[in-house]
């Protein structure tokens, strides 16, 4: 089946171009790099509001709540866990856990006594060790004691050796504020622990899921280094060479760093708010879930094209074809399945842009944007001008390559067009016409490897004559001056 070199001959000539594609690396550059940097700005956040659907009964109720009865912090409490090796409720331990208490109450703003509840606390008012035994020897305790009592039977675990109070803030616990909040409590409780003698711990839903989230994120880093050194391991052993993977995690680090970048843009800066859509609105933050599980997606798409695309080409090398003469090739036959698989998956990533919760939309965000951007930039032109610019190395250290024997436009490569293509735009022709000899046989008109200049002489077929055409080329649209058929 003849080869259809490409349907934008001036694309063609683009990536071939070292200058050019030095120019258009560069200003890439330019315009990826200001938006990578926001990267450092990055704010991650387990925000309760980001996972609940927007205008959902449960939004609504964890609002009113919030709103009425002191704040978030009413639904999700902090527990300050004190444990004793021997017995909690003792004269010194009961000291150590108040002087616990007052020192969070002094340090760790906006917490007050009134937020306190335990054996040690009630109602904002200290219970002294004499009161709480008082109220436990009480035979006819009064609404007081009978409070303390219960806070005894509740609080205190049944072997006598722990206890805990709840601490209710008036601030978001699973904000950034309230995070912080945790780490601040937690350094007082440790420089406590020595002086009390007890163990001292936090607990409560925000504070697990800071510890889970602060495990994942430290992990992070990691993370992504093991798995760019895998995809340079894995890429460098099916190509042998070194140029070839190193390539591949460049390009792969421009896109992860972009979409990063853009998406503190967007949803820390508000850059996308005059479009007036909820889904690419300020938040504020970036909810923490989407950028760890979004990482290996955004690679594992970014890697299925390029290895599609770098492997069609090295095939056509292995077939002594030159290397820009395979990599012109390469991106011939396979541009328009990558472009199309892009386009699918932007697509069906979309659909979460729709979704009423924030964290399925910064999800759709990264990866909707990724893929675009890896299809239609990065494996477009940014692949291309660098193995253009890399040549024969882009295979080193590579050995046994096969001297190049093929160029782009050796004889028996050709496209069939119709007559009408000389008025100045190439009409493919179709199988019947090719088959009866109502066709132009049309030579390759330029060889991009080597820049030579495209051939003056065309044949014109058909079934009673042959006549030759002599045609010029002008910004590589062909040009007809002279016809003839019989």
């Amino acid at each position: 089946m003849p080869l259809l070199l490409f349907p934008f001959p001036s694309y063609q000539r683009f990536i071939s171009h070292k200058p050019y594609g030095l120019g258009a690396l560069l200003l890439l550059l330019a315009l990826a790099l200001p938006v990578a940097v926001q990267l450092k700005d990055m704010e991650t956040s387990v925000e309760f509001d980001l996972m609940l659907p927007f205008g959902s009964g449960s939004c609504n109720t964890l609002e009113t709540i919030s709103s009425n009865y002191g704040g978030a912090g009413v639904v999700f409490p902090y527990k300050v866990i004190f444990i004793d090796s021997e017995d909690i409720f003792t004269p010194q331990s009961y000291a150590a856990m108040s002087h616990v208490l007052a020192s969070l109450v002094e340090s760790a703003p906006p917490l007050e006594l009134m937020d306190v509840t335990g054996i040690m606390v009630l109602g904002g008012q200290e219970v002294s060790y004499a009161e709480m035994t008082a109220a436990l020897n009480a035979t006819v305790p009064t609404t007081r004691q009978f409070t303390l009592q219960t806070l005894r039977d509740t609080l205190v675990s049944s072997n006598g050796k722990a206890t805990y109070a709840t601490l209710t803030l008036t601030i978001d616990p699973y904000s950034s504020e309230g995070q912080a909040w945790i780490d601040t409590v937690r350094d007082i409780l440790k420089g406590s622990e020595s002086s009390s003698g007890l163990t001292l711990h936090l607990d409560g839903p925000a504070a697990v899921i800071h510890d889970a989230v602060g495990s994942v994120l430290s992990a992070f880093p990691t993370m992504i280094s093991i798995t760019l050194a895998v995809v340079f391991f894995l890429i460098g052993v099916a190509y042998r060479s070194i140029v070839a993977p190193l390539r591949s995690v460049l390009t792969i680090a421009l896109t992860l760093t972009f979409v990063y970048g853009l998406a503190v843009c967007v949803y820390q800066w508000g850059a996308f708010d005059g479009l007036g859509l909820r889904a690419l609105g300020q938040s504020g933050s970036l909810a923490w879930l989407p950028l760890v599980m979004c990482f290996s997606i955004i690679v594992g798409l970014g890697l299925d094209y390029d290895v599609f695309l770098v492997t069609r080409i090295l095939e056509y090398r292995m077939e002594a074809h030159t290397d820009q003469g395979a990599l012109v090739r390469g991106m011939v036959n396979t541009g328009h399945i990558i472009t199309a698989a892009g386009i699918i998956m932007a697509v069906a990533f979309s659909g979460l842009l729709f979704s009423s919760e924030l964290i399925l939309n910064q999800t759709a965000f990264l990866l909707v944007v990724s893929v675009l951007l890896d299809t239609f930039i990065v494996r477009t032109f940014l692949v291309p001008i660098l193995m253009t610019w890399s040549g024969a190395y882009t295979w080193w250290p590579r050995q046994r390559l096969p001297t190049p024997t093929k160029d782009l436009c050796p004889e028996e490569y050709i496209v069939c067009v119709r007559p009408a293509s000389f008025e100045g735009k190439v009409i493919p022709a179709s199988e019947k016409e090719q088959k009866t000899g109502q066709h132009v046989r049309w030579h390759c008109s330029h060889c991009f490897s080597s820049g030579a200049r495209p051939p003056p002489r065309f044949e014109l077929t058909n079934i009673q004559t042959t006549a030759a055409i002599n045609g010029s080329m002008k910004s590589r649209q062909f040009q007809a001056h002279a016809a003839s058929f019989s």
